[in-house]
């Protein structure tokens, strides 16, 4: 299931406006909704983001990490 695009969500209001089923007031609450939710799924996009590229570090120094003990292990025990 897709959802509309805020374009499309801007296009319906002014229809809505202009056919009478909102009033002008309704219609800029709406559109000033629309606008804040943009904003804060746009943060929310960008965080993920960033929290993405800190699992995948993080998950490149715990290998790294692991690779290193496994080698001083072998070392210790001996083995080439």
């Amino acid at each position: 299931m897709t959802t509309p695009t805020r374009e499309q969500l801007l296009a319906a209001l002014d229809q809505a406006t202009v056919r009478g089923r909102l009033t002008q007031a309704e219609a800029v609450l709406l559109r000033v909704g629309i606008e804040h939710l943009t904003a804060d799924l746009t943060a929310l996009r960008r965080q993920v983001g960033g929290l993405q590229t800190a699992l995948h570090t993080a998950r490149r120094e715990r290998d790294a990490a692991r690779t290193e003990l496994h080698r001083h292990q072998a070392i210790e025990r001996n083995e080439p």
